[in-house]
């Protein structure tokens, strides 16, 4: 199942996780956020699964992805 945010997020190549109800954004002067007991504060790193919907609590490498096939000609035209 997708959403439509993760959808237009995708068109934008950004990574988007909806319908997440196991985040707790903290307002205010704390600028945090908890995650099954975790807390995210401000200016700490987390990295995004957009394929999976994964959240780690860590800096990952960045990996470009190897498209092949139809859709990889599809986004080389897309490109130009």
């Amino acid at each position: 199942m997708t959403s439509h945010a993760a959808v237009v997020a995708r068109g934008m190549n950004k990574c988007c996780v909806s319908g997440c109800s196991d985040l707790e954004i903290k307002h205010g002067a704390t600028k945090s956020a908890v995650i099954n007991g975790k807390t995210i504060r401000y200016g700490d790193w987390i990295s995004l699964d957009g394929a999976t919907g994964k959240v780690y609590l860590e800096k990952l490498p960045v990996v470009k992805p190897d498209v092949k096939g139809g859709v990889g000609t599809l986004l080389a035209y897309a490109d130009s």
